[in-house]
């Protein structure tokens, strides 16, 4: 049987380039932007979007070793 090529370095750079675009755009918001109800929702919705990508990645990452294992 054919194993196919690790990607986690595939899924590291996706995961990464995500992080790294809520948080500028958190600090943007918290920097320039004015305290209206739009850019407080933008803010829940880009630390939602943040925590969701760091659990999907954990539970991937224990999945894999797990399906691995067997």
């Amino acid at each position: 049987m054919n194993v196919p090529e690790d990607n986690w370095r595939i899924r590291r750079t996706v995961v990464f380039a995500t992080l790294f675009f809520c948080a500028f755009n958190i600090t943007w918001i918290m920097l320039d932007g004015t305290d209206t109800a739009l850019n407080q929702q933008l803010g829940l919705g880009l630390i939602a979007a943040a925590t969701a990508t760091i659990g999907s990645y954990v539970f991937g990452a224990c999945w894999d070793d797990m399906n691995k294992r067997k």
